[in-house]
């Protein structure tokens, strides 16, 4: 289940809104896979920090939510993509 705002309350990455962390929950419910997990798993053991976390992260969800390599995503898209790998890198972070 997802952690809503009790758990985050101290985390400022602008999802403290525990609505808006259900929306992007149901965003990205289809769209995250092992893929888009692996590397930052992989790389946790050599000290990946919470900005490497994410940007690996929200790249492999930009190519997730792209139709194709040089397509361009909306600007909701790309908010999405960095919102949703902000709170994909802090859940990895903190179940490895």
């Amino acid at each position: 289940a997802l952690k809503t705002r009790r758990s985050y309350a101290g985390w400022r990455g602008g999802l403290e809104d525990a609505e808006e962390l259900r929306r992007l929950a149901r965003r990205f419910r289809d769209v995250v896979d092992r893929k888009v997990i692996k590397q930052t798993v992989m790389t946790s053991v050599y000290g990946v920090t919470f900005v490497g976390a994410r940007q690996q992260i929200e790249a492999r969800l930009r190519e997730k939510l792209s139709a194709s390599p040089s397509a361009f995503l909306s600007a909701e898209d790309e908010q999405d993509a960095r919102m949703g790998a902000m709170l994909l890198a802090r859940l990895t972070l903190d179940a490895i």
